[in-house]
């Protein structure tokens, strides 16, 4: 027996792709963006939309009344991106401070487009108060704040705990990073397919659900 895991795209070509290997007996295990219409074995990662939505809830608190914020996700073809997105933008429908999404742009998990997409969004709204970035990139926007001299202003929630996103948590940049425990992750996909290939064992499940943190400056300390 094989087995393959992989972080798929949205695209039909991909689906029939994999569908054709688990037709041959492949198991095949997805992780972080989940694909629907696939003969996966299961799909291992996070409730993106929930997600989104801790985002945003997390952000209404935090940005002041008529709050007016802009958005930066790595691609629309991942739908872990599309899910957080769409969780984001529900829950901030449903504020009850009137909070506006200025903008969305993508950055294709780019610092460059980050900082370039983040200095766009400080020019052209003056009064932005808040920055959520649902992918990597998280450095480009706190380049782009301090050269405005607006570290302190602008409220700022990303996503996963790397050595810059803790850097930046810790000195109040950033003010949540919601963690999706990309080694837990890594290791359930292995011991998915491990005990597939070896052991001939199929998962119980077919979603293996990675619990998210949310992640404070006093978390760290």
């Amino acid at each position: 027996m094989t087995g393959i895991g992989l972080l798929p795209i949205d695209d039909e070509q991909v689906r029939q792709k994999l569908n054709q290997l688990a037709d041959k007996g492949i198991g095949v295990v997805t992780f972080n963006s989940k694909l629907d219409d696939i003969n996966d074995l299961c799909f291992i990662g996070q409730d993106h939309y929930r997600g989104g939505r801790i985002a945003a809830g997390l952000m209404e608190k935090i940005v002041p009344q008529e709050g007016k914020i802009g958005v930066i996700i790595s691609t629309k073809s991942l739908s872990c991106h599309q899910e957080r997105l769409e969780g984001f933008r529900t829950r901030i429908e449903e504020s009850i401070k009137n909070l506006t999404i200025l903008e969305i742009r993508e950055n294709e998990d780019r610092k460059e487009d980050a900082f370039r997409h983040t200095l766009d969004f400080l020019h052209k709204y003056p009064d932005i108060n808040g920055i959520y970035i649902a992918g990597g990139g998280v450095p480009g926007v706190a380049s782009a704040l301090a050269i405005e001299k607006k570290e302190n202003e602008i409220a700022f929630i990303c996503h996963d705990r790397f050595p810059e996103t803790e850097a930046l948590l810790k000195k109040g940049v950033v003010d949540f990073v919601l963690d999706q425990n990309s080694t837990k992750q890594g290791y359930q996909v292995i011991k998915t397919l491990f005990n597939f290939v070896v052991k001939h064992k199929k998962p119980k499940s077919n979603f293996y659900d990675i619990p998210l943190d949310i992640l404070t400056q006093d978390y760290l300390q």
